[in-house]
């Protein structure tokens, strides 16, 4: 199934990390790993995002998560 919005290429991850829903990073996140390695359409993962949006919470969730 194709879980990516057209336009962006945004999994629902990368959705939820820009929303700043912590709740639902954390448990896309845990649930789906592979999410954490999917990229948009300009090549950005969750963790790219998390950074360039300023979100701590869920910028230290993808590090921890990645580096597992």
């Amino acid at each position: 199934a194709d879980c990516q919005e057209r336009s962006t290429g945004f999994s629902l991850l990368h959705t939820a990390v820009v929303c700043r829903q912590e709740a639902m990073v954390d448990h896309l996140a845990t649930s789906f790993p592979g999410l954490l390695g999917a990229q948009d359409r300009r090549g950005r993962s969750a963790l790219h995002l998390a950074a360039i949006t300023r979100n701590p919470s869920a910028y230290g969730l993808c590090v921890d998560l990645t580096t597992r």
